[in-house]
């Protein structure tokens, strides 16, 4: 059985974590071994507490509530009972390999012994998060054997200082694919070259796949599970509004320190993957401004509500791939703005045409994956 070695990040996120098990399971139900390369580049020493206090003061004056939400971010993120349940999470969940690399060069110098090499999802491609590090463009890799499975580019355009450096990156790479239209122009222009839009790969796999690493969460009685990245006020009032409509609890999983101070609502923070999983597949209804937790409603089904996300009074641009994936599976109806009033009955919603948009996707990309998997381990396929 042939062997695929995978570059991916490890962010303590639930999305990013997601997708790499997502990748994993992707391969493996081609036939093939897969692992996880373990690439932690060299970084600075962590700040700690007083030290991040320290630094923000200038900000904490200028715009006090920004700098307070920065460091309760920072705060939830590193919260020990999370941090412990994403480790335990990649160590019973993922195949990572036994040696730490921590540079492209590391990688080149002591190959890893793969029949093919993968990178993919998450921004690994935005300059503005990564820096065009050749690692996550499999630069270490024979030409041929380097296969790309949906990572982003996060941008709109691309830096003018980026752009070489970048061209030159994505010519190594044999296989192409990003995950969004926008990715796809940038390479267009960039290289000439093609590359496909495929799904997220935490859309790959089934509901009955991810019920199996869901938790289950133990509380009588229907809740509303809300996960916000952004503060946006009207988002808070419109879940209070559902909630006394239907007469549900209301979970929060943190990340908003203004949240802190509902005293209406349930509030989680030391929340680990699986139960991110099992607190929406156990949920009535979700309200969400994230790209993941939407996915993961519309695989289990759950109906839900997509909050557009604001930068003062104008919408964020951040919210365009979740615009664009409820566009592909007919759902964009289950997306809420300012100003804009909730149904009577917040609980009905059709999944039957999503289901038939969102098969049709999973097949063409796994389509790709098996084709492109096939030609950088030397078989025959076609792209």
């Amino acid at each position: 059985m042939k062997k695929i070695g995978g570059i991916g990040v490890k962010f303590f996120n639930y999305g990013t974590v997601l997708q790499l098990f997502a990748v994993q399971e992707a391969v493996r139900s081609l036939g093939y071994k897969y692992e996880v390369i373990d690439y932690a580049p060299s970084h600075p020493a962590h700040e700690n507490l007083v030290q991040r206090v320290i630094r923000r003061v200038p900000e904490f004056i200028r715009n006090p509530s920004d700098a307070a939400q920065a460091l309760f971010l920072k705060g939830v993120m590193r919260h020990p009972g999370r941090s412990k349940k994403f480790r335990n999470f990649l160590q019973n969940h993922l195949q990572i390999g036994g040696k730490i690399f921590r540079s492209c060069g590391d990688l080149r110098s002591d190959l890893p012994s793969y029949d093919a090499f993968l990178c993919g999802s998450d921004q690994i491609w935005n300059p503005r998060c990564y820096g065009n590090d050749p690692t996550f463009f499999l630069a270490f890799a024979p030409p041929c054997q380097r296969v790309s499975y949906a990572p982003s580019i996060g941008l709109s355009s691309i830096p003018d200082h980026h752009k070489k450096a970048m061209k030159d990156l994505l010519d190594g790479v044999a296989h192409l694919s990003v995950r969004e239209k926008r990715g796809a122009q940038i390479i267009k222009e960039l290289t000439g070259r093609e590359a496909k839009v495929v799904l997220d790969p935490t859309l790959l796999l089934t509901p009955e796949k991810w019920s199996e690493i869901a938790s289950p969460w133990n509380r009588n009685g229907s809740y509303i599970f809300c996960y916000f990245l952004e503060s946006d006020f009207y988002s808070r009032k419109i879940v209070s509004q559902l909630a006394r409509q239907m007469n549900y609890d209301v979970v929060f999983l943190l990340l908003n320190y203004r949240d802190l101070f509902n005293n209406s609502i349930i509030k989680k923070i030391d929340v680990g993957p699986e139960e991110f999983l099992g607190l929406i597949k156990n949920a009535s209804l979700v309200c969400t401004d994230s790209f993941h937790a939407t996915v993961f409603s519309i695989l289990f089904k759950k109906p839900f509500y997509a909050f557009r996300r604001y930068l003062g009074n104008a919408p964020g641009q951040t919210f365009s791939r979740i615009e664009n994936l409820l566009d592909t599976v007919n759902l964009s109806s289950q997306i809420i703005g300012k100003d804009m009033k909730i149904p009577n009955d917040p609980l009905i919603i059709d999944f039957c045409n999503a289901n038939r948009s969102l098969n049709a996707e999973i097949k063409t990309s796994m389509e790709y994956l098996k084709n492109a998997l096939r030609s950088a381990t030397g078989e025959k396929g076609d792209e």
